[in-house]
């Protein structure tokens, strides 16, 4: 008998008691969504924290470590998920995460740099000039370890592969970054 494209993927059937277990993974429902958030915020901020002090010391192992804890990734892939599977209330849900995530991140980068914004140069500091200008390059890299992760996600034996996953696709630092930029005042260059 010949495997589905989605079951050799997938390492076996994709039935509804899968369809449920990686939901259950990614997406915040209602029915549990304060605890899950609350894990959620707390290691966001906790990561966003971590990077900032990594970028601002310029320190790549930081920032590594900052990267590790991250846990952004979880609402982008339950984005992507709900939108395969076309489930509107799990879309809004997983959107309105991932925008409160990004401002998290953005708004711990600000509030922890106000404090030394008048003697910090970010010209000098290497980990945050890189994080300035993003090139094609890491959009396809970001493409590939999304797909990666997908893949890791999907397969309960793959699943080890995660926190290689999250190194690379981790959208904490530049989203630390951010926050680090605007409060040194350095807005978009219009030039």
């Amino acid at each position: 008998m010949s495997k589905s494209l989605a079951e050799i993927l997938h390492g076996g059937p994709v039935d509804a008691e899968e369809v449920r277990r990686v939901s259950e993974t990614l997406i915040f429902e209602r029915a549990r969504l304060w605890p899950k958030f609350f894990r959620f915020a707390s290691l966001l901020v906790l990561a966003a924290s971590i990077a900032t002090f990594g970028l601002l010391g310029d320190s790549l192992a930081v920032v590594i470590g900052a990267m590790i804890v991250a846990p952004l990734m979880l609402p982008i892939m339950g984005l992507a998920f709900s939108v395969s599977i076309g489930d509107r209330s799990k879309i809004v849900s997983t959107l309105l995460v991932s925008f409160a995530g990004i401002a998290m991140a953005v708004a711990v980068g600000f509030v922890l740099t106000l404090p030394i914004a008048r003697v910090t140069h970010p010209e000098a500091i290497q980990q945050i000039m890189i994080r300035t200008s993003p090139h094609l390059l890491d959009l396809m890299a970001a493409l590939a370890t999304g797909l990666a992760g997908a893949f890791a996600i999907s397969r309960r034996d793959v699943s080890d592969t995660l926190p290689g996953v999250a190194i690379a696709v981790s959208l904490v630092p530049p989203l630390a970054n951010v926050g680090i930029l605007l409060a040194l005042g350095e807005g978009c260059d219009p030039n």
